[in-house]
Order: C-alpha cells, then structure tokens, then sequence
C-alpha cells in the first residue's frame, strides 16, 4: 500500500499538472487565436506564423504526455517518471531556443526558458525531496521506491 502524498509532494504535482494542462489549452488555442493578431504575425520572421500555428498541436501533445507522467508517474513517486521528463526537457529547450535563435526570433526563447524554468524547478524539488532521509525511509518502510 502506497502512502498519501504529503503536502510538498500534492503540490509540486499539482503545480506540473497545472503547467501540463496549460500547454495543452495554449497548444490547442495557438492555431485558433495566432489569426486574431495580424500585428504579432507580421512582427515574426517570415513564414514563422504559419509555423507557430502548426507548433501549437505538438505544445497540446507533450502536455497531454506531461499530464500522464505526472499522474501516474510523479504521483506515485516513480523516479523514472522525473527523469523521461528532465530529458525532454534537455533535448527540446537548447535545440529549439538555437533554432529560434538563429531565425531571429528571441520571444520564443523567453518563453522557451520560461516554460523550461517551470517545468525542471519544480522536478528538481520533487526528486531532491524524495532523496531527504526522512522521505526515503518512509518511502522503503512503504515498499515504494524513488
């Protein structure tokens, strides 16, 4: 039997979860919205709208992934689910902010370090808690493992 969650680990959770549903409201909105603006789309790099638009489903899927680890992961204090999302992290935000980079584009690598900051800090904080002394021992005396 696995224990509760306790109220770092609830809401450290709670924030990812939060942060995953936002990429796929964002993702899914993105195509709809990015023609109510012609002010931002004239302001990108050419073609850079046309892109953004077809970006904003791949944004709604990796939340949909982030939610599931989360859930069924992070919630049930399985490590491996910390680290799959780690490493995406450290494959998609230094390629994608070089590429933003060198199309002139640094908006999206604010908002890439943003969305990065959001996503590691917390994940970070999930995995250092579950390495604490008293985390671990209640952790082994539960039968789960970090």
């Amino acid at each position: 039997m696995t224990r509760p969650l306790d109220a770092t680990e609830r809401r450290l959770s709670d924030l990812l979860s939060l942060i995953a549903v936002l990429h796929i409201v964002s993702g899914l909105a993105l195509p709809l919205l990015l023609p109510l603006w012609p002010a931002l789309i004239a302001a990108m790099p050419a073609n850079a709208g046309f892109w953004a638009a077809v970006f904003g489903p791949t944004v709604a899927s990796w939340g949909v992934l982030m939610f599931v680890l989360v859930r069924h992961g992070l919630r049930a204090r399985q490590r491996w689910a910390s680290d799959a999302l780690l490493l995406a992290l450290m494959v998609w935000a230094p390629l994608d902010s070089l590429l933003c980079w060198r199309a002139g584009f640094p908006a999206a690598i604010a908002l890439n370090a943003v969305a990065a900051a959001s996503i590691a800090v917390p994940l970070w904080m999930l995995r250092r808690h579950w390495a604490s002394p008293s985390t671990t021992s209640r952790s082994q005396s539960a039968g789960v493992s970090p």
